[in-house]
């Protein structure tokens, strides 16, 4: 996904980069926000509300794999892409998941 180049530079700056998942978990949306850096959960993703400009978390606990258990620091997101693999509705990770691909 190709970053926005306005938040890109003002990231440099002070601003973090993130992309989430929307809340119907069908795709990525890129999030520019104010803080540098957020400290995510362990056990927990993030989708954003894009409706309310909010983020929310989202208990990965049940995953199959991929469920972090330990909190990190969002400029690390990357590092844990189970909460970012998403498909028709849901995380891949989830054992109720149907993926149509294999």
């Amino acid at each position: 996904m190709e970053r926005n180049v306005i938040c890109f530079k003002l990231q440099q700056a002070y601003n973090g980069y993130m992309c989430l998942p929307n809340q119907q978990l069908t795709k990525l949306l890129e999030l520019c926000y104010t803080e540098r850096l957020i400290r995510i959960q362990d056990g927990v993703c993030l989708y954003l509300v894009k409706r309310v400009s909010k983020v929310n978390g989202y208990n990965c606990s049940h995953f199959m794999y991929g469920c972090h258990t330990s909190s990190y620091l969002s400029n690390r997101i990357f590092e844990h892409p189970a909460c970012a693999s998403i498909g028709d509705g849901c995380f891949l990770a989830e054992p109720s998941c149907k993926r149509l691909y294999v």
